[in-house]
């Protein structure tokens, strides 16, 4: 099993059936692994030939209804085993690699039964010689307010950015692609099963 990096991981695996593949990231930036995305009929797939099973998809940003099983999720990209291919072995470490290539196939994870968890992380800097740049995948977490992760609420895209976080709480369940199952302050962590 590769690793997700430092900002995603599954707490219950999906099953064989909620762990699509053959998805193509449109765009031109790579996105973190455990973002939300869904389908795009805009993306380019012609390349895997007239008779592809191949569905683009991309980055999803802002409140929207959850999607159909199959056509939107979280992104997962395993990079295994060529994962550090044109990376400096010596200074590279397994949760280094932790987005989804533009222009690749990956994965979409669905299925009411995945549990995930996100971890919003700070800028650091190790050793003195390399410094990592924070990452909020939920927004929400670290004070007492009505947008706040809290067990129970949904979570649905966000603002789509480090800064402003892949996923946002809302109180519409109809646009929770997930829901809050623990969340801790300290250790900035989201724990949430899929809806759909």
């Amino acid at each position: 099993m590769g690793s997700y990096g430092r900002n995603f991981d599954f707490r219950v695996m999906p099953f064989g059936a909620g762990r699509g593949s053959r998805y193509l990231l449109g765009g031109a930036a790579n996105i973190p692994i455990g973002a939300p995305v869904k389908l795009d009929g805009s993306i380019d797939t012609s390349s895997f030939g007239p008779d592809n099973a191949v569905l683009g998809m991309a980055l999803a940003a802002g409140e929207c209804p959850k999607p159909a099983t199959g056509l939107g999720g979280v992104a997962v990209y395993e990079h295994a085993p060529a994962a550090y291919a044109g990376f400096d072995p010596v200074i590279t470490n397994y949760s280094d690699i932790d987005f989804v290539p533009f222009g690749k196939l990956f994965q979409v994870v669905s299925g009411t039964q995945t549990k995930v968890v996100f971890t919003n992380t700070t800028a650091f800097t190790f050793a003195h010689v390399r410094t990592y740049a924070g990452r909020i995948m939920v927004a929400g977490m670290g004070g007492a307010t009505s947008g706040d992760a809290e067990p129970g609420s949904y979570l649905t895209p966000g603002l789509g950015t480090d800064v402003g976080g892949y996923w946002a709480t809302t109180a519409t369940a109809a646009n929770g692609w997930l829901v809050v199952t623990a969340a801790s302050e300290s250790n900035l962590e989201v724990e949430a099963k899929l809806t759909f």
